[in-house]
């Protein structure tokens, strides 16, 4: 699971992976060496799919989702409406 650091000498963020329950408060920096205490944070998201970390900026993420399903449905066309009647005898014809 990935926790979230920020060194106290650099201000450098970073994640470290550690198991749940085993994360420490404080790590080496690994840009200058310094101490790194663990940032707590409320809306985090700590999340791995296949592997992979996902991003903690979600909300972000989803807008930029929307305003591209957005732009692909301005340039769609309406769908057309056709009118159809029912004879009751299996005839079906359609009108304009």
């Amino acid at each position: 699971m990935l926790f979230p650091y920020q060194c106290t000498k650099c201000d450098n963020r970073f994640d470290g992976d550690y198991p749940i329950g085993q994360a420490p408060r404080t790590v080496p920096c690994p840009s200058c060496g310094g101490t790194a205490k663990r940032v707590y944070t409320g809306m985090s998201l700590f999340v791995r799919v296949a592997g992979k970390p996902l991003s903690r900026n979600f909300g972000e993420q989803m807008k930029m989702r929307n305003l591209e399903a957005g732009k692909r449905m301005r340039d769609r066309k309406p769908p057309v409406r056709l009118k159809a009647y029912d004879y009751g005898n299996g005839d079906i014809r359609e009108v304009k």
